[in-house]
């Protein structure tokens, strides 16, 4: 245990400096630090323990233009899931990563509209909403149909690209194109700052989303051009050729957030990518959640339709808030696919500055 301590702690400085340094040459309007730590454990006795850092910071420039960085660290103490999932159960778990970039670069923006440019990934503009951010699971928020069958910017990996978005009378527009493989590495051929879209491929995304009196109406479609697969296949030497030759492939999502009574509401996702030819075509979940006060409680079922597997999976969990900087997080999950059928529970202390 000692030596996964060091880890931890040594990553929290790294990014910690990171986060200064790049603040250190403007006084920043925007500063967060945030830190997860969280332990996992199923019935059979088994364990692990995953952390996460993440810092991030926005310098005002000059008439409408300013600077965004932010920065990830992540560790854990083994490098196996405690068990086989396909739409991962923690959506901080990743491999250790001492220090990656998550965003750099300039943007340009007034009241309704707002164009970066630089390195950035699809989770903050095109995913996060206070509802799906309540539960643990990964396709909660971002769906399987888009980050198990391509090699894009979503975390832990970024990529350069532009986003643009436009809001107006509770409608907000968002598009972004990317490079078509994400990273979380600094140099070499798989480096973060690297466009190539004739090697790489290109990938676009666009939504839509409509918000009125905690409501949350979200359309989107996409297309991906170049080779398939998550970034942990492309270490697996079981995927096939065929897989990694370049290919376009079309994905489109539905995904609504309504509230039916006081802090009780409902959320409703599904998403297609019919075109694959090995990944995920099909995915559909359903949610529904209850806020008051200091506290929240969740209950999430969803399953997805890989092209020889399948998975379906529960999630039950509740957050309290301690103070404005500290959550305790408990959740169980239960998760049945073609090889493993089991339960992990996560406990979770959020920690944000």
């Amino acid at each position: 245990m000692k030596t996964e301590k060091i880890c931890v702690c040594r990553h929290f400085m790294v990014a910690l400096a990171a986060l200064l340094s790049c603040g250190a040459t403007a006084k920043p309007q925007d500063m967060s630090l945030s830190y997860v730590s969280e332990w996992q454990a199923t019935f059979d006795g088994k364990y692990q323990w995953v952390n996460l850092l993440q810092a991030d910071v926005s310098v005002p420039l000059y008439r409408g233009i300013g600077a965004e960085a932010g920065v990830i660290s992540t560790c854990k103490t083994s490098q196996d899931a405690l068990l086989p999932n396909l739409l991962t159960y923690s959506n901080i778990e990743e491999e250790n990563i001492p220090l990656a970039l998550t965003r750099l670069g300039i943007s340009y923006g007034g009241d309704k509209f707002r164009i970066f440019a630089g390195v950035g990934n699809v989770n903050g503009e095109f995913f996060a909403t206070p509802l799906a951010a309540l539960f643990t699971n990964s396709s909660c928020g971002i769906f399987p149909t888009i980050s198990a069958n391509f090699r894009i910017a979503n975390y832990p990996d970024a990529s350069l690209g532009v986003e643009g978005r436009y809001e107006s009378a509770g409608f907000t527009a968002n598009c972004a194109v990317y490079n078509g493989c994400g990273s979380h590495r600094f140099t070499g051929r798989e480096g973060v700052f690297r466009f190539c879209p004739g090697s790489d491929g290109i990938f676009n995304i666009n939504a839509v989303n409509y918000r009125k009196n905690d409501n949350n109406y979200n359309l989107g479609i996409g297309l991906h051009h170049g080779r398939h697969g998550s970034n942990e296949d492309a270490a697996s030497e079981s995927v096939s050729a065929a897989a990694w030759q370049k290919q376009t492939s079309v994905f489109w999502w539905a995904y609504a957030e309504q509230k039916i009574w006081r802090g009780l509401s409902v959320m409703a996702q599904y998403s297609q990518c019919p075109g694959i030819g090995e990944g995920c075509r099909d995915f559909g979940g359903a949610g529904l959640a209850y806020d008051h006060d200091r506290y929240s409680i969740g209950l999430y079922s969803c399953y997805a339709g890989f092209t020889d597997e399948h998975e379906w999976a529960g999630e039950l969990t509740f957050r309290y808030d301690v103070l404005s900087w500290l959550s305790l997080q408990p959740a169980l999950h239960y998760i049945r696919n073609t090889t493993a059928n089991g339960a992990v529970g996560l406990f979770r202390v959020n920690l944000t500055l």
